[in-house]
């Protein structure tokens, strides 16, 4: 076949389609619209990972000697950097800001101390104050981000009124 028997067979045809031309001589085209059908096939979307979420928790509230603290446990999956984060003392509003370099790991528990015997010994016992910030009759620990949401909170007697 030659080049130009080709191009004239493929005019045909698309004219075919097209519903305007002849096949043949005498024979007009008719527009015939067939079902396209895909092979099916198990299809799954893409896997998407969701990325771990840190999940932070007040465990305990220990105010009744020199060395107070507060502990903080990770629960979740994700490490958390506590840049900008708050730890505040509800009564009295002592406010606790976290160093810039500090990351709760996913699973860790760190304790923030505060008093006259505070311990610090960082990465895990980071101090607050000399100074007692939990007062004895009760207060309210609130762990707030560094957009200032409220993410955990745990109280003690009158502090949970």
């Amino acid at each position: 076949m030659t080049a130009q028997a080709y191009l004239a067979a493929h005019q045909a045809l698309y004219n075919a389609v097209q519903g305007t031309g002849t096949l043949c001589a005498g024979e007009t085209t008719q527009r015939v619209y067939l079902p396209l059908i895909f092979k099916s096939a198990s299809i799954s979307p893409p896997e998407t990972t969701e990325p771990p979420v840190s999940d932070l928790k007040i465990v305990q509230v220990f105010y009744t000697s020199d060395d107070e603290y507060v502990k903080i446990r990770n629960d979740g999956g994700a490490d958390q950097a506590m840049a900008g984060w708050t730890l505040v003392s509800a009564i009295g509003t002592q406010r606790y800001k976290f160093p810039e370099s500090v990351v709760i790991a996913a699973g860790q528990t760190i304790r923030i101390h505060s008093g006259p015997a505070a311990i610090d010994n960082p990465p895990n016992d980071l101090k607050w104050s000399g100074a007692y910030m939990w007062h004895n009759s009760g207060d309210r620990a609130e762990l707030r981000s560094a957009g200032g949401a409220l993410v955990d909170s745990a109280c003690y007697g009158t502090g949970c009124s």
